[in-house]
């Protein structure tokens, strides 16, 4: 798999138990890679969704199993403001949606 100009090599086994592997990438447009992934037959997981501490985070599975964090860094968000907006439900709500979307997939 290529990935900009990083190859990430990956396989299956036969008759071995399923391991999927958790991924996280920075990219320059989680919105755009996520729909990319999607119509390349990921399964959507979590939307993705601006979160408190300024990076925009969505996931997808890949048909082997393996769960990709698409990540983006949209904002600077200082330590003081971040505190402050988790008390916002705006900030709160999205990172509760985050948290149960990846829970839900192995329930």
């Amino acid at each position: 798999m290529r990935i900009g100009n990083t190859i990430i090599l990956m396989f299956d086994m036969r008759d071995w138990p399923p391991t999927p592997a958790f991924l996280r990438l920075f990219v320059e447009d989680a919105e755009e890679l996520f729909k990319r992934a999607v119509a390349a037959g990921a399964q959507p997981i979590t939307q993705v969704t601006h979160l408190a501490f300024g990076d925009k985070v969505g996931r997808v599975r890949d048909p082997y199993g393996n769960v990709w964090w698409l990540q983006q860094r949209v904002e600077n968000v200082s330590d003081e403001e971040i505190g402050q907006r988790w008390s916002d439900p705006k900030w709160s709500t999205a990172m509760d949606y985050l948290q149960t979307s990846l829970r839900k997939l192995y329930q």
